[in-house]
């Protein structure tokens, strides 16, 4: 499959590995009742740490900023669920920023616990929004044709 669909295919997959598998990595162990202190660490680790390599480190925004562009721009910009998943990666870039602002220590109280509660919401909204775009973009198989 080739064009636009296989490009939104490919780009959605890549979203999905990159930051709906490792944005969410550590948040998915955490007990419901964690205390603040891992719920941070968590945080920090998805968003902050999302990607190591002989590069350094890379956070979520810095992944996610470069897929809105070509999401956007593409000949499906208008597409609902491609819109979803741009509002989505907005969602985590704005988190990210959010978790920069916490500083060094944070501290336990009501508007912290929110910055990290909306962290781990945007990064599941991102790996949903992903997920949803990749099974519906998918090629078909070659022997669909025969059913």
């Amino acid at each position: 499959m080739s064009g636009p669909t296989s490009n939104l295919h490919e780009l959605a997959l890549r979203i999905a590995h990159d930051l709906g598998k490792y944005a969410t990595l550590q948040a998915r162990w955490l007990a419901p009742d964690a205390p603040f202190g891992e719920q941070v660490d968590a945080a920090r680790a998805d968003l902050l740490r999302t990607a190591s390599g002989p590069d350094g480190t890379r956070d979520a925004a810095s992944i996610a900023q470069p897929s809105i562009g070509p999401l956007r721009g593409g000949p499906w910009g208008a597409d609902a669920d491609v819109v979803q998943l741009v509002d989505a990666l907005e969602a985590l870039i704005r988190s990210v920023d959010g978790l920069r602002a916490l500083g060094a220590s944070p501290e336990d109280n009501p508007h912290h616990r929110q910055v990290v509660r909306a962290s781990f919401a945007a990064a599941r909204e991102v790996r949903a929004a992903a997920k949803a775009l990749v099974v519906r973009t998918r090629p078909p198989e070659p022997d669909d044709d025969l059913l």
